[in-house]
């Protein structure tokens, strides 16, 4: 969003804009539940049920997990004009054992659902910087997520999370398929995952940047606060 507002101004102008991150407040998540804790690997997705944020290609990835075997559930947090469209598929593949659509949650209850899942999956075709993929790491929650806009600021593919290329649907399924069979591998993201939010996202860290502005202090505009 700061090189989009770059483009409208005069390059004398780029020392006013500055970066400063939503952050998430570790004290009012609930607590963590464990990873793999039982037969079934479960998925959860929030968002609104729109066609930017790719529901029907998260579908058909997690159709695919089911019929290679893989023992699975997907929840589904959000609601939109989408739903009845993805509840009639769920109805006409008899899927509604497997995908549970919860609709709209209020933020505390959000928050319980990706702490009872073992991972979290966003599959948007575009977005800004998802504060429910910083909620999900802090949770220490394995992410799997679209490379679009600010995510790949906050998700290193391999390190603390999982990137597919948007609208890749075939990547976003091996994606799954990997975490899925590797219970280490989720354990290693979503340890490397909490430890981020931790590091860098964390609400006092995060608006630190905000305070020194108002304070007078100087932030040059092509090294954006961590």
């Amino acid at each position: 969003m700061r090189a989009q507002g770059m483009r409208r101004v005069e390059s004398s102008e780029w020392k006013k804009f500055h970066i400063v991150r939503c952050g998430v407040d570790l004290q009012k998540l609930p607590e963590i539940a464990g990873i793999g804790s039982s037969q079934a690997v479960r998925f959860v997705c929030v968002g609104r049920l729109s066609a930017e944020k790719g529901y029907p290609g998260l579908l058909d990835a997690f159709d695919s997990l089911l019929a290679q075997g893989i023992i699975a559930e997907l929840d589904i947090v959000g609601d939109g004009p989408l739903r009845e469209e993805i509840a009639n598929r769920l109805v006409q593949s008899g899927k509604t054992n497997k995908i549970h659509l919860h609709g709209a949650l209020p933020e505390e209850a959000t928050l319980q659902k990706i702490a009872e899942n073992d991972i979290l999956v966003l599959p948007s075709l575009m977005e800004g910087l998802p504060v429910v993929l910083m909620e999900a790491m802090a949770l220490g929650k394995p992410v799997v997520a679209s490379h679009v806009a600010g995510i790949p600021e906050l998700v290193e593919d391999g390190t603390n999370g999982l990137l597919f290329r948007p609208g890749d649907w075939r990547q976003l399924e091996q994606k799954m398929f990997d975490l899925a069979v590797d219970p280490q591998a989720r354990h290693r993201l979503g340890t490397n995952a909490r430890k981020t939010i931790e590091q860098e996202y964390e609400i006092n860290k995060a608006v630190q940047p905000l305070a020194e502005l108002f304070c007078g202090v100087e932030t040059k505009y092509d090294e954006p606060p961590a």
